[in-house]
């Protein structure tokens, strides 16, 4: 069966590439939740789409590369939401499908949210420079009511 042999020789020869691309993913995003969570403890959510469809008419399913608690602790993870639209009030009602840390997805979703690393930290970022701004002016709010509570 000379196709058989071809394509298992064929599988011989991508499994190891799709074996190391995989752990070496891991390690990224394994070292990027370190940073986040234990080095910087960074407890800010943020979440970048990876892929959406449409289920119906009014219902869309969303899949997101986010960081955001998981069973208590801040993980990277993917996130499965649908969106269904009330026509007759323009409202949005949000249900949350499955969340699975990334470490935990099967290597199909591995493969394919990983490229979303780098935009989901410069989701952070964005998202951690308008929190700090936040800070910023309600510690000027918090000095400002101290030192009128001292007087």
């Amino acid at each position: 069966m000379p196709a058989l042999d071809k394509s298992i020789k064929k599988l011989r020869q991508l499994a190891p590439v799709l074996n190391k691309t995989t752990d070496d993913a891991a390690r990224v995003v394994q070292e990027v939740e370190n940073l986040l969570s234990k080095d910087l403890g960074l407890g800010i959510d943020e979440s970048v789409v990876i892929h959406s469809y449409n289920v119906s008419k009014v219902k869309e399913q969303i899949t997101s590369l986010a960081y955001r608690r998981v069973a208590g602790k801040f993980r990277i993870a993917v996130v499965v939401e649908e969106c269904t639209e009330f026509a007759d009030s323009n409202n949005l009602a949000w249900n949350e499908v499955e969340v699975t840390p990334w470490l935990e997805c099967p290597r199909d979703m591995k493969l394919t949210s990983f490229p979303k690393l780098p935009d989901l930290l410069e989701a952070l970022v964005k998202k951690a420079e308008e929190t700090a701004e936040r800070v910023a002016k309600a510690q000027e709010a918090v000095e400002g009511l101290l030192g009128e509570v001292k007087s």
